[in-house]
C-alpha cells in the first residue's frame, strides 16, 4: 500500500512539474483581433450549486459573441431564446453593443459599452384562461458594465449588469429597466 501511494504522488508531482515547464516555455500570443463566444452558464451552475435557484430566462443574452481590436475595443452581439411549451415565458432577446475593456490585473477585467436591445416576451400557452396576459415589447439603448475572470488564455467567466432607457412598444410608454448581475457568462477565447 505504502509503494502505491509513494508512486502515485511521484507520478503526479512530474506530472505537475512537466504542465508548469510546458506553461511557461509557451510564448505569449497576442493576436491583431479577438473573437470570444459566451454562454449563459447558470442552467450548468444550478445543477452543481444548490442556492443558484433563479428562475433561467432569456431577458439577457445566452449566447454572446465579441470581437476586439488590439486596444480592446470591439462590439457584441447577444441572442436569447426562450420557447417553452408549458406556463413559463415566451422570449426572443436580441443586442448589438459597444464594448471596451480595462485590465485590472493579470487576470481580471473590467468590461462596459453601449448598444441597442430588443426584448419580446409573451406569457406562456397554457396560462389560466380568465387572466389577461399581454405581450410585452421593449426596444432600448443603454450602458452594460460588468468583471471577467481569465482562468486561462482561453477560457473566462464573467458576470455583467446594464441599465436600459426605452419604449413598451405596445403602449408607447418609456422604460426604464435595471438588470441585476445574476447571469454567470463562460467565454471561449476563439483567437488562439
Amino acid at each position: 500500500m505504502k509503494k502505491e501511494f509513494f508512486f502515485t504522488c511521484l507520478l503526479w508531482l512530474s506530472s505537475a512539474t512537466l504542465v508548469s515547464a510546458c506553461n511557461d516555455s509557451l510564448p505569449e500570443f497576442t493576436p491583431v483581433k479577438q473573437k470570444y463566444i459566451g454562454f449563459n452558464s447558470n442552467l450548468l451552475l444550478a445543477q452543481f450549486v444548490p442556492f443558484n435557484q433563479n428562475k433561467i430566462t432569456a431577458t439577457n443574452a445566452s449566447i454572446l459573441l465579441r470581437r476586439y481590436n488590439p486596444k480592446n475595443r470591439g462590439f457584441r452581439a447577444g441572442f436569447g431564446l426562450s420557447l417553452d411549451g408549458n406556463n413559463s415565458d415566451q422570449v426572443l432577446f436580441l443586442s448589438i453593443e459597444s464594448d471596451r475593456r480595462k485590465s485590472l490585473s493579470t487576470k481580471w477585467l473590467y468590461f462596459q459599452g453601449f448598444g441597442a436591445q430588443l426584448n419580446i416576451r409573451s406569457p406562456g400557452f397554457n396560462r389560466f384562461r380568465s387572466a389577461s396576459f399581454e405581450d410585452e415589447y421593449f426596444f432600448g439603448i443603454g450602458w452594460h458594465f460588468g468583471v471577467e475572470y481569465k482562468i486561462n488564455p482561453i477560457f473566462s467567466l464573467s458576470v455583467e449588469s446594464s441599465l436600459r432607457l426605452g419604449f413598451d412598444l405596445d403602449n408607447g410608454g418609456p422604460s426604464f429597466k435595471i438588470d441585476p448581475p445574476i447571469n454567470i457568462m463562460a467565454h471561449f477565447n476563439l483567437s488562439n
